[in-house]
């Protein structure tokens, strides 16, 4: 995650902001310090924005489009357009670095690209995570990069496609996945445009003998930043039987699939994932809780399609909401008690590895970070 804001640093030097730099530093000097004193100074750096948990794929690690079709048959309804502008508007005002949509799949949402516009008119950076349709063609890639969208990232889980469609759900996922990363590149080619493309690759028990294979085909197909996070298991995102067949299994060849990793990463930049995170892998397989703070609900928000507000992804996962924008502007809400009340309860959470949430809390606590 951090070689994607460094792509995005470039970015931003290129376009003139030359005190952008300076103007990140202070936000995280603002962000250590509110966590050491328990009182936020700065808002976020990395927003996250459900689109909506709607998807076109059954993925075997995820219970989004489930919880969707329950909402719905329950009566309720996403935010409206405006609404969503109203969080976006407030975020801006919260002087937030990034905003990443995600769901779900995100383009699922009929205003995406209006909603990426006017976040990218309010000078925040943006990000798409996308299982491949939203660059199913070229002339989708063209109106998503046009709306304002700087970086992206697709998700992939295998070379091979029988195993990376059964993973996901859907016969014919892995060809789509391949003709949008085309798609992306071409776009960028052709406009010579400063685009981050990432991979996002879930570990688990199917794939876990591939990814040397992986990685390989990524770079043949002219990936730049391959990055790759352990599966998450929070009690109700598997099926029974989907556990037991792909959760990833504490053993040899997963220990050497992370070594791997590991020396990958050392030696070859086209790993987006450090090499600190990389070693926690092992921590999550043994059952340890993260041996570092957190900085949810400090560096990050998260804001679903239904207004509820979450410090995180992964607490979205959990369905732990603070509050719904609906009853409390997120501005009111980030100065309230129950805001800080969720950011005491996240300072002493340990339960997730999530790639960019541990990524960031990494990144302010390299002082106290011990290795493992």
């Amino acid at each position: 995650m951090r070689k994607s804001y460094n792509y995005i640093l470039k970015k931003q030097l290129m376009r003139g902001r030359i005190l952008w730099p300076f103007s990140q530093l202070l936000k995280y000097i603002g962000i250590y310090l509110g966590h050491k004193i328990q009182t936020p100074i700065s808002g976020p750096i990395h927003a996250v924005i459900f689109a909506t948990y709607a998807c076109n794929l059954n993925c075997v690690f995820c219970n989004y489009p489930e919880k969707h079709i329950l909402k719905k048959r329950a009566g309720l309804r996403e935010l409206s357009t405006q609404e969503m502008k109203n969080v976006i508007s407030d975020l801006h005002h919260l002087n937030t670095t990034v905003a990443a949509f995600t769901g779900g799949e995100p383009v699922l949402r009929k205003d995406i690209h209006e909603l990426i516009e006017f976040t990218a008119g309010k000078g925040m950076l943006t990000h798409l995570s996308s299982n491949g349709y939203a660059f199913r063609n070229k002339e989708e890639t063209r109106k998503l990069f046009e709306s304002g969208l700087d970086a992206t990232s697709i998700s992939i889980d295998s070379p091979y496609e029988e195993i990376h469609d059964a993973i996901r759900g859907k016969k014919g996922n892995f060809k789509q996945v391949m003709t949008a990363i085309e798609n992306v590149r071409t776009y960028k080619e052709r406009t010579k445009k400063r685009i981050s493309l990432t991979t996002t690759t879930v570990i688990n028990e199917e794939n876990v003998d591939s990814i040397p294979a992986l990685i390989e085909l990524l770079k043949d197909a002219g990936i730049e930043q391959i990055g790759f996070i352990p599966d998450h298991d929070f009690g109700d995102n598997y099926t029974d039987e989907n556990r037991e067949k792909y959760f990833a299994k504490r053993n040899n060849r997963l220990l050497e699939t992370i070594d791997f990793l590991i020396d990958y990463a050392r030696k070859e930049p086209v790993i987006e994932n450090t090499v600190e995170y990389l070693r926690l892998f092992k921590n999550y397989y043994n059952g340890e809780p993260l041996p570092i703070p957190c900085y949810a609900g400090y560096a990050t928000i998260a804001v679903d399609s239904w207004g509820e507000i979450y410090p995180c992804f992964t607490y979205s996962m959990l369905e732990r909401s603070f509050a719904n924008i609906r009853a409390v502007s997120l501005m009111d809400f980030w100065k309230s008690e129950r805001a800080q009340n969720m950011r005491d309860k996240c300072s002493e959470c340990r339960e997730c590895y999530w790639n960019n949430q541990t990524e960031i809390n990494l990144m302010f606590s390299k002082f106290n970070y011990k290795r493992v």
